[in-house]
């Protein structure tokens, strides 16, 4: 599926074809493939020792590449067709994601990992750069980088190094993880002290590029940039800069932003590309966003204090001026929410009970999920998909806004629509299957 949408991208940005090459691992009876995809003599690999097929491989490589251009488009004077080598990197780290996005237009890689799922999202990974220096004082760059570290209270840089060859001609490569993101070094190196300072120099240059520095006073960074020079407004739904201050966070619902996308794909639209305005000083930065959808922008009015919220709000203006019935029917999104949060707080997978009750003219349907050993009953629904639906909301809503993650849970009566200490009684109904 990827390799198709891939390849339409490239048409419409005006890129050479993509090129595919492939390997493989192990025995016959349990081998492996890995796939590489060039475009626009930038690679993309797909995830090591994942795929069992060759088809799968180059579709996972073709996903990596298809929202890494998606979001950084080149702009035209770095198309090159006759590009013939390719910039290759390893796979960064899973568990990694950006937080900020470059318009810079940098040949990297791109690899995306969140939790369990590798396809969260566009991983850079930093290639080779002329501006970089060929010679690297020894450990000159790993003091640098965690002062910055320490400036904007990041934690403190990761380090994992790779070796290769014989023992008496040792190459190594280093990766080095910074504000979660992964910076990897251009090339191997002979020591391994070497390649983690090589990689510190590729995330120290790198972040100064995005306007970070160990010694200015002030930032005032614009991510996703690339994304407004797609967007073509013709009308600008917002309001004048309201009250400077953020926004308490639990206000926020976390599946606006999901609903957008999906309502986008679902109408045949483009994606919604987003954009950030900022203020403050770096250890109190405020992130305001809007999204440009279908033609027009939304925008949020107020200030949040980390950028995934002020999208999510900016998507939330979005939502509920251009597709309010998909508020109400949840956009299907709250199972999948529910299961990816039950993951990241270390819960089994929710499962779901739901009983059938009234006459097969009427019947009504009312679920119940249980996630450690907690159950939530949501409103009895016509169907029993949306009755599963129901109880993952209101779940998911708990959960979500519980603020010691699910350590003290308020147990409430077994009215619909609430949290319950255990399942209900299924006497008298009839068990879905």
């Amino acid at each position: 599926m990827y390799k198709s949408k891939l390849q339409e991208l490239c048409h419409r940005l005006g890129l050479p074809l993509p090129e595919y090459t492939v390997t493989r691992k192990g025995p016959d009876h349990d081998s492996k493939f890995q796939a590489q995809v060039t475009v626009n003599g930038v690679s993309f690999h797909s995830t090591p020792d994942k795929c069992k097929t060759c088809k799968e491989a180059e579709n996972l490589a073709a996903h990596f590449a298809f929202e890494y251009f998606s979001h950084n488009p080149p702009v035209p004077s770095t198309i090159d067709p006759s590009l013939t080598e390719a910039h290759s990197h390893p796979a960064a780290d899973p568990g990694v994601l950006p937080k900020v996005t470059s318009s810079h237009p940098d040949p990297v890689g791109s690899h995306e990992t969140h939790d369990s799922d590798p396809l969260a999202g566009p991983q850079p990974v930093m290639g080779d750069d002329p501006s970089f220096p060929s010679k690297i004082s020894a450990g000159a760059y790993k003091p640098k980088l965690l002062e910055l570290c320490r400036k904007y209270r990041w934690k403190q840089p990761e380090y994992k190094t790779a070796k290769e060859g014989p023992d008496h001609m040792p190459r190594f490569a280093a990766t080095v993880v910074v504000n979660d993101v992964a910076y990897v070094t251009p090339h191997q190196c002979r020591s391994s002290k070497e390649a983690t300072n090589l990689a510190a120099c590729v995330a120290f240059n790198q972040l100064a590029r995005l306007g970070f520095s160990s010694t200015a006073d002030h930032i005032d960074i614009k991510v996703h940039q690339n994304n407004e020079r797609n967007a073509q407004p013709s009308d600008i739904r917002s309001t004048s800069l309201a009250s400077r201050e953020p926004s308490n966070s639990s206000e926020v619902l976390h599946v606006y932003k999901n609903q957008l996308q999906q309502y986008a794909q679902k109408q045949g639209l483009p994606l919604p590309q987003y954009s950030c305005e900022t203020e403050g000083p770096p250890h109190d930065r405020r992130f305001r966003s809007r999204v440009a959808f279908s033609g027009k922008f939304y925008e949020c009015q107020q200030f949040f204090t980390t950028l995934k919220e002020a999208e999510q709000a900016a998507a939330k203006v979005a939502v509920e001026a251009i597709c309010p019935d998909e508020i109400q029917k949840g956009g299907g999104l709250f199972k999948t929410l529910l299961q990816e949060l039950a993951q990241k707080l270390g819960f089994l997978f929710p499962t779901y009970k739901t009983v059938q009750s009234g006459p097969p003219h009427d019947t009504t349907f009312s679920s119940v999920v249980q996630i450690d050993e907690e159950s939530y009953q949501g409103q009895p629904a016509k169907t029993k998909k949306q009755a599963e639906l129901n109880a993952a909301e209101i779940a998911y809503n708990t959960l979500i806004n519980c603020s010691d993650k699910c350590t003290k849970r308020q147990k409430t009566s077994t009215i619909p629509g609430t949290h319950i200490p255990h399942p209900p009684s299924t006497h008298n109904f009839s068990l879905c299957q």
